[in-house]
């Protein structure tokens, strides 16, 4: 008996190498929420450079029937020199945009270690909370930094058990046995049998025990504090993480009607353009909002794929979300 300090020791130990696996977990989540976000940059820039080309497709089009219209003395110089302009503009959208991208593959081979090849656009997540408090329930009972400080105050309050154990006596039972035969010239045999009970207390060291204990209780103090700021801001986070997937989600509606009423627009101009109520620059400035507005879509979208991920990430459920759980618990296991 040693007042529970071995137990105490053990239990400190566990917690310790809990909150260690707790914190490799962690980095795990950051870095495949890093090469999702890496991922999802991709796609995005390599569909606004597809809408940039064919909005400089559209200006080429439409630049080659005004220098025919101006040719044949139909057009004016300055509708060939307005679109020239604007075609200019389109050019360099599709410039800018092929750059995004690369940078977008060098960054993606940053963090995943490979340069993308066939990448499919991502689907919804599944197990997505239904409510903000849903989401922060959901991060204080699986977030594994929530996991490794209340580990660590686990192993605190456990190294301070440790120390009450030396507050109580030590009991020992020591139990010997020795089988001899024809000992110092006796015949025979000659057999000891000892069971030995020892108890030591200690009474005073010198003030080092209550000087350890205070120490350990401030150490718990700590974890604490540090485990209720640490409560905070997750909720804060997440509370952030839900107000940004509302409004892009209602962002992404009024978004989606704009491309939709732009497209409806786009087709009575050509209709008008057809019997001479609408010009060739009338329908490229049409295709010129069709295009921002596609483009905007499609950024937003993106984001709110992406705040989805962050915030089961939040929650500790992006790997498993993604099918990755086991790969992880490998992992943490080893």
């Amino acid at each position: 008996y040693d007042g529970f300090s071995t137990a105490a020791f053990v239990k400190q130990q566990e917690a310790g190498l809990s909150a260690t696996t707790q914190r490799l977990a962690t980095t795990l989540e950051n870095t495949a929420l890093r090469s999702a976000q890496a991922y999802l940059e991709v796609l995005r820039r390599d569909q606004v450079v597809a809408l940039a080309q064919v909005n400089l497709a559209q200006h080429d089009e439409t630049l080659l029937k005004i220098e025919e219209r101006f040719e044949s003395g139909v057009g004016t110089k300055v509708d060939v020199v307005q679109t020239k302009g604007r075609r200019a503009q389109s050019k360099s959208s599709v410039l800018l945009s092929e750059k995004d991208a690369q940078n977008g593959r060098v960054e993606f081979y940053r963090v995943v270690g490979e340069s993308p090849r066939e990448l499919s656009l991502p689907v919804r997540p599944k197990g997505l909370p239904e409510t903000l408090e849903q989401a922060v329930q959901l991060a204080f009972r699986n977030n594994p930094q929530v996991k490794a400080a209340q580990f660590d105050l686990e192993a605190s309050q456990s190294a301070r058990k440790q120390l009450l154990g030396g507050y109580h006596p030590r009991v020992d039972l020591a139990l010997g046995a020795t089988r001899n035969d024809d000992m110092d010239g006796s015949p025979g045999a000659n057999d000891d049998e000892t069971a030995v009970i020892k108890m030591s207390y200690n009474l005073y060291r010198g003030g080092a025990d209550r000087a350890k204990m205070k120490e350990a209780i401030a150490r718990i103090n700590g974890a604490e504090q540090a485990l209720i700021a640490l409560r905070r801001s997750i909720t804060q986070d997440v509370s952030i993480l839900w107000n940004d997937l509302e409004d892009l989600s209602i962002r992404i509606e009024y978004l989606q009607l704009h491309v939709t009423s732009t497209e409806e627009v786009l087709a009575v101009y050509l209709e008008q353009l057809a019997i001479g109520k609408r010009t060739l620059l009338d329908v490229l400035d049409i295709q010129n909002e069709l295009f921002r507005a596609r483009s905007g879509l499609v950024s937003a979208e993106f984001q709110l794929r992406l705040a989805e991920y962050r915030l089961l990430a939040t929650g500790g459920q992006f790997l498993g979300s993604m099918g990755l759980a086991n790969q992880r618990a490998a992992l943490t296991r080893r």
